[in-house]
């Protein structure tokens, strides 16, 4: 009986000790930080993949997500879609980013 005690104080304890470890890992309270990036780390994370032009509306898709003139992508605000390009604006700067590489448009 001692043994049979003994052996489930030491699992439940195992579990609490574990539990409390992986909580302290991931708080659910702990507010969202925001990380700032560079323009030229911000041109290697989003990728614009495609532009659609409607008859009176032009959308992009950067990192799998349709965005129009104004919406929000991360830190930074889309300002223009061209033919071949789309502009984001954040406060500390702006940035292009390219459908195609420019090496490859004549």
């Amino acid at each position: 009986m001692f043994k049979i005690f003994f052996t489930l104080s030491v699992l439940a304890s195992t579990f609490l000790i574990n539990s409390a470890v992986f909580a302290a890992e991931k708080d659910p309270t702990k507010p969202l930080t925001k990380t700032v990036i560079d323009a030229e780390t911000a041109q290697q994370h989003l990728v614009l993949k495609s532009i659609m032009k409607t008859s009176n509306t032009r959308k992009a898709i950067i990192n799998n997500k349709t965005v129009k003139l104004g919406d929000r992508i991360g830190e930074f605000t889309v300002i223009d879609i061209k033919k071949r390009s789309v502009t984001l604006q954040s406060n500390e700067e702006t940035i292009e980013l390219s459908l195609f590489n420019q090496a490859l448009i004549k």
